[in-house]
């Protein structure tokens, strides 16, 4: 009985260490998150995946608590353009905000995209990708965990669930939608970078509220988007495209999707209709 105590009074005294930081010039062995899944000391890795054409000029990578207030910060460089890796080190919490900041164009102004994961030792580096629909997301996590006291997965979990419902889309592998054009759109990014900023925040400010946005901003983005479209010749014979920057995007049909989805049509099927 006595041993089994001893042990017992080790393994804590252990497990306190293993929580320290390394700021009181102790090693970290190992930190564990709620699951008892091992998060920390971890290398980190990811990639901006918006549009190819936007790249980052840097990551501001934030340590948060479980309520996501900040606790440390640190910068990383781009890697290959749009990644960045940064070695071993503590964190203190499993929650993670990244910063992504892309320069507008001119390189006067800067545009700043967060959003919210959680770090493990597993499979971490496949799972720190950012992309537009977790930085709409951002607000809404945080008006979930602050305000209505959900944990951290079931915040993120249910603002993903709120948005695919306005998007049409599942995004159960949110980290998984590289260069989809349909936030783009519904943010105007075809028009100019300081267009796309405000619809972004606009967007982010009323998701955040209530899980919805207003019909109108649907709306005017599904029309701003079929302003850019224009009757094309291909082979002799017409085509409807858009012209503008995001055109080459426009994959799998979408804009035809998103045209019967918000003005309620149904458009002949047929090669030369629509490309």
């Amino acid at each position: 009985m006595m041993l089994k105590k001893a042990l017992l009074a080790l393994l804590f005294v252990l497990v306190g260490l293993m929580a320290c930081s390394e700021n009181n010039d102790t090693i970290v062995l190992a930190r564990y998150d709620e699951f008892g899944v091992p998060f920390s000391p971890t290398e980190i890795q990811g990639s901006a995946e918006y549009l190819p054409s936007m790249m980052p000029e840097y990551f501001r990578i934030v340590t948060v608590d479980n309520k996501l207030n900040p606790l440390d910060s640190f910068e990383l460089s781009p890697v290959d353009v749009y990644k960045f890796i940064n070695g071993s080190r503590d964190y203190e919490a499993p929650y993670i905000k990244i910063v992504t900041v892309f320069p507008t164009e001119g390189k006067q102004n800067r545009m700043e995209f967060s959003q919210y994961m959680r770090i493990s030792r597993a499979g971490n580096f496949s799972r720190l990708n950012q992309n537009l629909y977790a930085a709409l997301a951002a607000k809404r996590i945080e008006t979930l965990v602050r305000k209505e006291d959900y944990d951290f997965d079931r915040a993120k979990d249910t603002a993903f669930s709120e948005m695919g419902k306005i998007f049409g889309v599942d995004l159960s592998d949110v980290y998984g939608k590289k260069y989809d054009l349909a936030p783009f759109v519904y943010c105007r990014h075809e028009i100019s970078d300081s267009v796309f900023y405000h619809d972004f925040m606009e967007f982010s400010e009323s998701f955040a509220e209530s899980g919805r946005i207003d019909s109108s901003l649907i709306i005017r983005a599904a029309d701003a988007w079929l302003s850019t479209f224009e009757q094309t010749y291909e082979n002799g014979r017409p085509r409807f495209k858009s012209s503008s920057r995001d055109k080459g995007y426009d994959n799998d049909n979408y804009s035809y999707r998103l045209f019967s989805r918000v003005y309620g049509i149904t458009f002949s099927q047929c090669d030369t209709c629509y490309a």
